[in-house]
């Protein structure tokens, strides 16, 4: 399938936080659907799931470089009061 420029707007810092969270489960939620459907007998089969983690990897990407949270993050974890 080819590919789309999409723009959107969104608050970057809450689409890193978003799409961050989504982008740790998504592989459990894929595994939880197709056993659910396995279990009722009607086996499911996602296809192209690397696909879909990599758009939620370039996303999360193009979020976090509108933002400073890794320089924030960063300078917190160098800060006297944390391990480093």
């Amino acid at each position: 399938m080819e590919k789309k420029k999409i723009t959107i707007e969104v608050e970057p810092a809450t689409a890193v936080a978003t799409v961050g969270l989504l982008r740790g489960i998504f592989p459990s939620i894929i595994e939880q659907l197709e056993r659910q459907a396995a279990t009722n007998g009607s086996p499911l089969k996602f296809n192209k799931v690397e696909n879909m983690q990599e758009v939620l990897d370039e996303i999360y990407e193009k979020c976090i470089a509108e933002t400073n949270l890794r320089e924030f993050a960063q300078a917190h974890l160098n800060s006297d009061g944390l391990p480093n």
